[in-house]
Formats: C-alpha cells, structure tokens, sequence
C-alpha cells in the first residue's frame, strides 16, 4: 500500500485499535528487520527515531554534494581518456579490465550526477557535467570513443531519455538565451545514435516546452539558427545540411502548431523544407498535421496537394474521405472511423 491508502485506512481506527495495530504489525516483523531498522527505538522514542532520520538523511544529501568535485575529477579525467581512445584500443593507461566496464562506469556517473538537485549552484555544476557525458556518448563514426553506433543504450539510458533530463535540470534551474542555447546545442550539434532519429530527441524538447513564453523563446533562437544557404550540391557535407536545415524546419513549424499559429507554420515549412518533389513534400505535412490533430489543416493542405499535381496514396485517399465524411476532430476518431469502414 501507499502511504496515503494507509493513512486513509487507519483514520477509522481508534486509539485502541492503533495500538493493536501496531502491536501485530511489531509482532509480523522478523527479528532482523526489526534489528536492522531500529524499530525498537522508534517505539520506545518516536520523536527522537524520526529526528535522527531526518538529519541523516540531510548529512547523506550533503555528502554526496560534496563529493561533487572529487566526482567532477572524475568525470573530466574519463571523458579526456576516453578522447584519447584509451577506452577502444590497448594502452598503458587504462588497463583491459578497466576498458571493459566503461559502461558501467558512465551508468554510475550519470546515476550520481542526477540525484543533485537540479536548482542549485551545485546542481548547475552537475548538469553541466551531464552535458559532457551526452556529448561524448554523441561521438560516433571515426570519432567514437567506444567503437559503437549507440553508446548511450549500453549504459543504460537511451539518447532521448538522457537529452529529456539534460534539458529539464537546465530549465529547472533557469530559462533564459543562455539555457536555450545548450538545449539547442545539444540537440543539434551533436550526432544521433544508431537507431535513433533527431526527430525524436526534437520531440522531447517540445515535450518539455510547456509554456508560450517559452515556446516563444525557443522558437526565436530556432529561426536564427536556420542555415541563410546551403553548401554547393556537389559538396561532401550537402545532404548533411539539407537534413539539419529541414530539422530546424520541423521544429519550427511544431512550435508554431503549438503556438495556435497552424497558416504561420504551414507557410514557414512550405519555404524552407527541402525535399526532391511536392510529393513528399506534401505527404511530410499531412504527417505533422495528423500528428498535432489538425484535421481542418490536414483537409486543406491534401486539397491543395491534388490541385499542385500530387497524385496521394489509397491510404491517404481513404484518410481524406474519412475526415470530410465524419468531421474527425482527434486521432481516435480518426483510427475508429476507418475501422468501422472494413
């Protein structure tokens, strides 16, 4: 049980029935773990039991506080080894059984690092650290430290999961151009695991956005992160650009979908997503507007597909009919209405 069920529970008994009640409970316990726990001395004195709890508890909260420099040495000292290539390849340095748990080693370091609190001056210094660490698993290709594709699944925390927490402990702390600018940072500076897409970690970020001034404040520093032009399509690097110019993109018009801006987003993706044909880019929007459940849009938006030329699927050909016949207003409704039509 909850401790609120067994406060509701025990609000019927008298002072009698408590004092049996605590009587069998005492008597249920095994010996050891009355031991253990010291539940002779919560009886015998209730105030002092709960009082020596209390200050333990803060004298464990403020060690581990102060174990934050020695911790942050730490830190500093992996991520430089690990640089290095100390962790992927033989070396004087660190020995092969050491090599060997640099998972276990990254899980601990995080594991520590996030139960500081986030708005605190110590917790701005165990943040940043935790920015570090996702920068280093975000190293892959010829620069991976460990040799994976993924380095954040092996320790234990997907890299969506990690740039969740990472930028709730920044904006716990404040949300200002500096604090922006990191979670921005991060989320596009860096590459994305095996098995991940960026979309993905774009969505934790709108996830965490819960607020239209600070909607409005990302949405700002987005737009002036946008590419003003795109290297020569011959160049190495192009594609890679075109993919991180229509992920600003999609950002961008999410927030403006978020903002109840749906023809100011709808304009901005027409202009700058980059695609080979009207064709996907068509089909990308609807995609984002079933997504956000703007069905009006989603009408509109196909209508104007089939006018351009946009020869659509069974699928969204049937979608489209399904909207106009039944003013589909949610996903579910959506999902319903073409079962009920099989």
């Amino acid at each position: 049980m909850k401790i609120s069920e067994v406060n509701a529970a025990t609000e019927q008994y008298t002072v009698a029935d408590l004092r049996k009640l605590v009587k069998e409970m005492y008597k249920c316990m095994p010996k050891k773990v009355r031991e253990e726990k010291n539940v002779d001395k919560l009886v015998l004195n209730m105030e002092d039991f709960l009082a020596t709890k209390a200050a333990k508890k803060k004298q464990d909260k403020q060690n581990k506080q102060g174990d934050l420099p020695a911790l942050a040495t730490d830190i500093t000292s992996f991520i430089e080894n690990a640089k290095q290539g100390y962790y992927l390849k033989a070396n004087s340095v660190i020995s092969q059984k050491e090599r060997t748990k640099w998972r276990k080693i990254v899980h601990n370091f995080i594991a520590r690092l996030v139960t500081v609190p986030a708005k605190t001056p110590s917790g701005q210094q165990a943040t940043a650290l935790l920015g570090k660490l996702y920068n280093l698993l975000s190293m892959i290709g010829e620069e991976s430290p460990f040799g994976l594709e993924n380095q954040f699944d092996p320790v234990g925390f997907s890299q969506p999961v990690l740039y969740g927490v990472l930028v709730r402990r920044l904006f716990a702390w404040k949300v200002d151009q500096e604090t922006i600018d990191q979670a921005l940072d991060y989320l596009f500076l860096n590459d994305v695991a095996f098995d991940s897409i960026r979309s993905d970690l774009s969505n934790v970020l709108l996830a965490v956005l819960r607020t239209s001034s600070t909607q409005e404040l990302v949405l700002a520093a987005v737009k002036q992160r946008m590419p003003v032009t795109l290297p020569a399509r011959s160049s190495k690097n192009f594609w890679q650009q075109v993919e991180l110019n229509n992920d600003y993109t999609r950002l961008v018009t999410l927030l403006e979908f978020k903002l109840k801006r749906n023809a100011q987003g709808i304009t901005y993706f027409k202009k700058y997503f980059l695609v080979e044909n009207q064709q996907i880019m068509f089909q990308t929007l609807l995609d984002w507007l079933e997504d956000d459940e703007l069905f009006t849009e989603w009408v509109s938006e196909y209508e104007n597909g089939v006018r351009a030329g946009v020869q659509f699927n069974a699928e969204l050909q049937l979608e489209y009919e399904v909207i106009k016949e039944a003013d589909v207003q949610t996903a579910d409704e959506l999902f319903e209405a073409i079962i009920s039509r099989d």
